[in-house]
């Protein structure tokens, strides 16, 4: 036993051995090879520079000297070619980026130019290029504000460049005057339509990029909280204008838009309009069913409607001024369409477009709220007035529904008793007749033509 132990003892200390000096041969072939290399590097940087002119750095500034003399001379393409190669050597080159970008800018391709500058930051974390990025969009704004052409995209670029510098002096303060361009709009009455469509079947507004560009700023707002920052979101939120034209398809994403932002901004005056929105919907909600009944001809459905509750209390919060967010008069209009968010002394209010104001209308329902008495008995009322047919106003037609405190025929006598008048009003060039009937649907109705 102790013999076999020796053997294999024996053989470990051999193969040990061998593989020492394998080690041994290889580190002294390898001292070699690079004894070798220095050799051959001193040789020829003493015989010849040609190689030296190829290292990354020189061969770089060479391609980036090409590159200013052919922007100089005007051979743009050229010159682009030199910058790309200059980056393909060293993709880090900061100055590559910069003439490359300014090359793009000498031919009016700032969208090139954006591109390369924000590619360079991306590689190189090179602030001057975040700047310079920044600094060629918020030109474009000042460019599109003096050539007076103001839009939703300008606010965008905007936006675009505080995402990026949410502190940016420059870029608050043309948010500012994008502001004032975009939403104070005519100064003698001062009116806003940047959320109206001017054609019921076509959205034609900048409600939707308006949308987007605050859910952008409010993005920015959550991830760097600043009061610079919010002061810009409640004054893009809530406007400081007498009046602002809205399209009803946008008044849910707008109060939508208001209740996520609020949530976290938490301002009083961005609270306020959300209840005047909350209002203005309701009421339109209200109607809708309305509106269904009328569009279908069925003028009767009306009686029930108007002797709830609910609309006479509506009808007297009129009368007594007590609507709390109308602005308007004796006949208040409702439609389907779009209405306009006034702004004063009383806060927000919300009236609707009459037929008159609106030629696109797909249809209008008044509420009469208006002093009208029949023996000391207050008339209930309502009117409809369908869209235009052939998208013109004549022949215009008006469908009139009372529900009175009249005389009303019994064998040959005049009753005083509550009944209901129905009236088509059709207003030509010519002027305006009307059919009438009274005591509508009673057993004594009777009708006249005038």
């Amino acid at each position: 036993m102790e013999v076999l132990e020796s053997r294999e003892e024996r053989t470990r200390r051999r193969e040990e051995m061998r593989a020492r000096q394998r080690e041994i041969r290889r580190k002294k072939v390898k001292m070699q090879r690079i004894a070798i290399l220095t050799t051959m590097v001193l040789v020829v940087a003493g015989s010849a520079t040609g190689i030296i002119l190829g290292l990354p750095s020189l061969r770089v500034s060479g391609k980036l000297s090409a590159g200013e003399k052919y922007t100089q001379s005007g051979d743009y393409a050229m010159a682009q070619t030199s910058y790309e190669e200059a980056l393909q050597i060293e993709p880090t080159t900061v100055k590559a980026y910069w003439c490359l970008a300014e090359n793009n800018l000498a031919q009016n391709n700032n969208i090139a130019a954006k591109e390369v500058l924000y590619d360079g930051w991306e590689t190189t974390q090179d602030e001057s290029l975040l700047n310079y990025y920044c600094t060629v969009i918020l030109n474009e704004a000042v460019a599109e504000l003096n050539n007076k052409v103001c839009n939703m995209g300008t606010v965008e670029k905007i936006v675009q460049v505080l995402e990026e510098d949410p502190t940016n002096e420059d870029a608050l303060s043309l948010l500012d005057t994008c502001y004032k361009r975009l939403f104070v709009g005519n100064e003698e009455k001062r009116t806003c339509t940047l959320f109206y469509d001017n054609d019921a079947q076509t959205e034609n507004c900048e409600f939707e990029a308006y949308e987007q560009n605050i859910r952008r700023l409010f993005a920015v707002y959550e991830a760097q909280p600043s009061d610079a920052l919010k002061e810009r979101l409640v004054q893009y939120l809530q406007f400081d204008i007498e009046e602002m034209y809205v399209s009803s398809t946008h008044l849910e994403k707008y109060r939508t838009l208001l209740a996520d932002v609020n949530q976290v901004i938490g301002d009083t005056k961005v609270t306020d309009l959300m209840t005047c929105l909350d209002g203005a919907m309701e009421t339109k909600q209200y109607f809708a069913g309305m509106f269904i009944e009328f569009e279908s001809g069925n003028f009767e459905s009306a009686k029930d409607f108007i002797l709830t509750e609910e609309y006479q209390a509506l009808r007297d919060s009129f009368i007594n001024e007590q609507s709390g967010y109308w602005a308007g008069s004796d006949f208040i209009p409702v439609n389907q369409d779009n209405l306009v968010l006034h702004h004063g002394e009383n806060g927000y209010q919300y009236s609707f477009l009459d037929y008159n104001e609106y030629e696109n209308t797909s249809g209008v329902i008044t509420v009469w709220g208006n002093v009208q008495t029949d023996d000391g008995v207050q008339r209930t009322s309502i009117s409809y007035e369908p869209a235009s047919e052939n998208g013109e106003y004549y022949p215009h037609t008006e469908y009139v529904i009372i529900y009175c405190y009249t005389n009303v025929g019994k064998a040959g006598q005049h009753m005083p008793q509550m009944n209901f008048h129905f009236a088509t009003r059709t207003t030509t060039e010519e002027g305006m007749t009307t059919e009438a009937i009274f005591d509508w649907g009673g057993e004594h109705e009777w009708e006249k033509n005038y």
